[in-house]
């Protein structure tokens, strides 16, 4: 009437509503709960999120975060040194990283670099210094950069011009009369100028010239001009602006003046046209003003105007004393002292460019000596000096051309880019975000880019410390007053900037910790202080033992050696022996009879190899009597065994030996509720072993037993035997009330006889007679065990008769030697 019980099914982690902050998932969907609901421990693991001891305790900035060992989280899971503590040389070709990268050997802390890259970068690109840090592989994409070209104007058929760069920054077009698809500038070349493509020059039909216009075009150009007989005049141009398409004709109005001579005063002359260009003034012969020309009378010459003779310095009025000048011809009315008065300048020291002294008196030269351009910085030429003012002015220094630097893109750290090139920078520089300083841009050399300076990382301010550090940092550079904390060494403390906008990173505090007895595995105690370098490997193990201090106060930490097992030959089930050291280097696989996934595990120091992961497999075996089930070959019996009818217990296979058939265990023989015959008492009730304290009756002597031998039947009584116990050898008769049919044993010892101890047998249906005479059979048996209703003896009658004699309802037994 009870409910079914419901069992096999566990919870899993896929039940689970995720992790507590601080902790990450196993990624076990499948893992069993150990309760319900799930708890973190059982599908999540801590990380140094959890630590909390103190609650606001941070890894010291040479050391870096780990995942916990266990839960509760402590500093030696979370704090293991970094890559900051590295302080060795890296193979050549290596640098050491800037990373965090948990420090145990110098395979962690040093990053390959371009001294590496053998190979020739591709056309367009230039190698990198070969101290780059290629991490993410030393090949061309980690150590070719792109090229940089010069400054380029557009050729012929290109509009667009490139400044110097990697890429060009301007947009390129076909000029009129080319076309072409994608037009480009690329720089392949390092210093060289940027290579234009994409643009060919247009094919027009043939073009008869229009009214106005003398000529026949034919393909990519034409020979054309003005027809001045017609009355056009200006400059005739024809141009093929659509491939297959007609000349498109410009330049010749109709009307305008013919070509004119300049007439005195003037230099220069005038084509036929509407405008005229390119006049002067002749100063040479005393004209000063602003030439020009205009075509009042289409037909006609053009009329010049603008040049007026010049007065000289003898009409001014200015004072000049005696440096004056009369004969000069001025450029202006009236004249003026600049153009009248012989130059006077003040004492002028020299300036950027210049060597050799400035001029340290006033006068009309200067009076330096040995003046020479700075080389050294860059400038070039002869230097000269001249005094170009009349009232004590300043000495003008020329001659001395300073550095043109390249168009330069602003390196990491500073806004704004040298578009030009030429001696200083076209745009107004300044740090970028996370660096600060006064920027300043120089070009020291001609042909070379600009060279940025002032600008540094800056870091954001540290109110707090890190964990054996004291003192504060604001905002900036470089930090100071920061010293070592009590428990963390004397250092002296190091405070650097990680990198723009980042964190200063403090180095040079070491915890301090106490005297350290090595534990197991390792040889060599470490006394008190921030390092421990006599650690060895003990016996029995192998590694590189290393000991760091993590905690002040605390206890060194010892790590690196792993147990070395000595030389182990492959159990039974397995094949392969294992040689010493800390893993088994050979292949070993299961045996054959024996299935699984061998596996050696090196255990105790100096000891064997664990072997595991091969089982026994059994050949197929039919269920034996008692059990119902048969079992299909395997390491396990796959069926349900259980015991058959007249049998109880719990059913169990095992498979022992490898290759042969499964044996079964646990279900014994159950028979049935049996009541105490004869010379016994304590009735059995049914199971697999009578649970009543089963005892001889009276008159009965021996150590009873009750087995069950056949399932499901009645119970065997054994061991009690009549009292009767006679020593003088005699013949005795001992009554035994047996009745028919019954299939107890009696059991007769007869000891103190030889060889044969002969036992007589009287076999009669009534009383006992007063004498055995009547019939006696001998029997040599040292147990009797009595058949259903008869059995076989051998008996004699006097004259030695044998025969076949049922049994009665009593029996008689003498005897003869011994005691019975």
């Amino acid at each position: 009437g009870l409910p079914f019980d419901f069992q096999g099914c566990h919870l899993t982690c896929a039940s689970s509503s995720g992790c507590p902050d601080g902790w990450e998932s196993k990624g076990e969907s499948s893992a069993l709960c150990s309760g319900v609901p799930c708890k973190p421990a059982d599908c999540c693991v801590p990380t140094c999120a959890v630590y909390q001891n103190p609650p606001s305790q941070l890894c010291p900035a040479v050391y870096t975060k780990n995942l916990c060992q266990a839960e509760p989280c402590v500093s030696g899971d979370c704090c293991v040194p970094s890559c900051a503590y590295f302080t060795g040389d890296c193979p050549l070709g290596y640098v050491v990283s800037t990373s965090r990268h948990p420090y145990f050997s110098p395979v962690e802390c040093c990053v390959p670099t371009c001294a590496l890259f053998t190979d020739s970068c591709p056309v367009g690109t230039i190698p990198e210094p070969s101290n780059t840090p290629c991490p993410g592989g030393c090949n061309a994409g980690g150590c070719c950069a792109p090229a940089s070209c010069s400054a380029t104007n557009a050729p012929v058929g290109y509009v667009g011009f490139c400044p110097s760069g990697t890429v060009c920054t301007m947009a390129v077009t076909c000029a009129a009369g080319y076309s072409g698809n994608a037009p480009a500038a690329k720089c392949l070349g390092q210093g060289q100028p940027f290579t234009y493509t994409g643009c060919i020059q247009n094919e027009c039909a043939d073009t008869e010239a229009p009214q106005g216009y003398i000529g026949h075009c034919v393909g990519s150009t034409c020979g054309v001009s003005c027809d001045t007989a017609a009355g056009y005049v200006g400059t005739a141009i024809a141009q093929c602006l659509s491939p297959g398409g007609l000349f498109v004709f410009s330049g010749c109005d109709v009307g305008g003046c013919l070509a004119t001579r300049a007439p005195v005063g003037y230099l220069g002359g005038c084509v036929d046209g509407n405008s005229c260009t390119g006049l002067q003034c002749d100063t040479v012969a005393g004209y000063s003003g602003s030439a020009s020309a205009t075509c009042a009378t289409p037909g006609g010459y053009f009329t010049f105007s603008g040049c007026d003779l010049r007065p000289t310095c003898v009409t001014f009025t200015g004072s000049c004393g005696s440096r004056r000048n009369a004969a000069t011809a001025c450029a202006s009315t009236p004249c003026t002292a600049a153009e009248c008065c012989n130059p006077w300048c003040g004492a002028t020291p020299a300036p950027r460019g210049y060597l050799g002294g400035g001029c340290t008196t006033a006068g009309s030269s200067c009076s330096a000596t040995g003046l020479t351009c700075d080389a050294l910085s860059g400038f070039t030429g002869t230097a000269k000096v001249t005094c170009g003012d009349v009232n004590g002015g300043a000495f003008i220094f020329t001659g001395c051309v300073p550095p043109s630097c390249s168009a330069t893109t602003a390196p990491v750290g500073y806004l704004g880019n040298c578009l030009i090139a030429g001696t200083s920078c076209d745009t107004v520089v300044s740090c970028s975000s996370g660096y600060s300083g006064t920027p300043t841009v120089s070009c020291s050399a001609t042909g070379s880019p600009f060279s940025y300076s002032g600008c540094a990382p800056s870091c954001h301010p540290v109110a707090v410390p890190p964990v054996g550090y004291f003192g504060s940092c604001a905002e900036g550079q470089a930090c100071t007053g920061v010293g070592c904390a009590s428990g963390f060494g004397s250092g002296p403390a190091r405070v650097t900037c990680s990198g723009p906008g980042g964190q200063f990173l403090f180095s040079g505090c070491a915890p301090v910790c106490i005297l350290t007895t090595a534990p197991a595995g390792y040889a060599g105690d470490c006394a008190a202080g921030t390092a421990c370098s006599a650690v060895v490997c003990a016996t029995g193990f192998t590694g590189s033992a290393v000991a760091t201090c993590a905690e002040p106060n605390g206890q060194f930490l010892y790590r690196g050696c792993v147990p070395s097992c000595a030389s182990t030959p492959a159990p039974v089930g397995y094949v392969g022996d294992c040689p010493s050291g800390t893993q088994c280097s050979t292949a070993v696989r299961c045996a054959v009879g024996f299935v699984g996934t061998a596996a050696v595990t090196c255990i105790t120091p100096g000891g064997s190899f664990s072997f595991s992961g091969c089982a026994p497999s059994c050949a197929s075996t039919p269920a034996p009597v008692g059990y119902v089930g048969d079992c299909p070959s395997g390491t396990q019996c796959s069926t349900a065994v259980r015991c058959a009818v007249g049998f109880e217990g719990t059913a169990a296979v095992t498979c022992i030996t490898p290759g042969g058939s499964f044996s079964f265990s646990g279900c014994v023989a159950s028979c049935a509720s049996t009541p105490a015959p004869v010379g016994y008492v304590g009735d059995c009730p049914s199971g697999t072993q009578c649970s009543t304290a089963v005892r001889c009756a009276v008159g009965f002597v021996g150590t009873p037993a009750v087995t069950c031998i056949t399932p499901g039947g009645s119970f065997s009584f054994s061991g009690c035997g009549p009292t009767k116990i006679d020593t003088d050898g005699a013949n005795t008769f001992v009554a035994l009330p047996w009745a028919v049919g019954n299939y107890s044993a009696l059991t007769v010892v007869v000891s103190g006889c030889g060889v044969v101890c002969t036992l007589n047998i009287l076999l009669s249906d009534s009383a006992p007679p007063t004498s055995p005479t009547a019939q006696t059979y001998l029997v040599t048996l040292n147990v009797f065990a009595y058949g259903p209703t008869s059995a076989t003896i051998a008996a004699y009658t006097g004259s030695g008769a044998t025969g076949t004699v049922a049994f009665g309802t009593s029996y008689w037994v003498s005897w003869a030697g011994g005691v019975l």
